[in-house]
């Protein structure tokens, strides 16, 4: 999915929540999602709100992690290494 699309969902997203704080989203990139919520649920997550969004490329993926963590203030979910032949995924909770 196109870059600047993800974008727009995430942030429909949000601000479609009963409250509007990016601090309280966490956002993360993974080749796994399904592989990746199970990690994330057994550290406690709470994962109610999970979406996901395929990326075109990694760069890209880490691109819109960087803008939500460091100009919105979204929470970094902790990185793991990626195969990029795999596809890769943008998540948030």
């Amino acid at each position: 999915m196109n870059k600047m699309e993800i974008v727009k969902q995430i942030i429909r997203r949000v601000e479609s929540s009963k409250v509007l704080d990016y601090h309280i989203w966490t956002i993360g990139i993974t080749d796994s999602p399904d592989k990746r919520l199970e990690q994330l649920a057994a550290e406690g997550n709470n994962l109610e709100k999970w979406v996901q969004w395929p990326a075109d490329s990694l760069q890209d993926a880490e691109a819109i992690r960087h803008y939500f963590v460091d100009y919105l203030g979204m929470k970094d979910a902790d990185s793991r290494p990626y195969e990029s032949n795999n596809g890769i995924y943008v998540f948030i909770f």
